[in-house]
């Protein structure tokens, strides 16, 4: 979430944005109808986390095959402990919510990093296509044994990738 709305301070306010990462991001949904969708399973999710807390959420989402690799105590420890904090992320930074900034990724006229692990393919293929429709400022990384939570798996290895920039 952090990265789609990184995205969208660059493309809003260039001028304060003199490079930039988006590390498993995803620009956006533009089909309205799955976009919907995805905001109807945000709130259903939102409800989750309100009805069964935040440890009850971590352990559903934590299971997911995209953070197989990652290690659980680590990723509890870089979390929201708020059910109110949580449940509202989702309601207001979730894909089913924020608008699709696919068709703007050429405006971007700053360096951009666009980071994804390697064990994360739908991610990895979602970081291609945004460097592809970045163009020639937009620069690909696919991190080598990492799967979608890159700053707990490869820490050194995008700290690299940042301070080169």
């Amino acid at each position: 979430m952090g990265g789609r709305l990184a995205l969208w301070v660059a493309l809003e306010h260039p001028e304060l944005v003199e490079a930039l990462a988006l590390i498993s991001t995803n620009p956006g949904i533009s089909d309205d109808r799955q976009r919907r969708a995805r905001r109807d399973s945000d709130e259903d999710l939102a409800g989750f986390i309100e009805s069964g807390g935040p440890d009850a959420f971590f352990d559903r989402w934590l299971a997911q095959p995209l953070f197989s690799g990652l290690d659980p105590v680590a990723a509890r420890q870089h979390r929201l402990a708020s059910t109110p904090e949580l449940a509202n992320q989702l309601r207001t930074l979730g894909q089913g919510v924020q608008e699709s900034l696919w068709d703007r990724l050429p405006e971007l006229s700053m360096p951009v990093a666009v980071i994804a692990g390697a064990r994360d393919e739908r991610y990895a293929a979602i970081a291609g296509q945004t460097a592809n429709d970045i163009g020639s400022n937009g620069e690909l990384h696919i991190v080598p044994g990492a799967g979608h939570s890159l700053l707990l798996e490869a820490p050194t290895t995008v700290a690299g990738i940042l301070s080169a920039l």
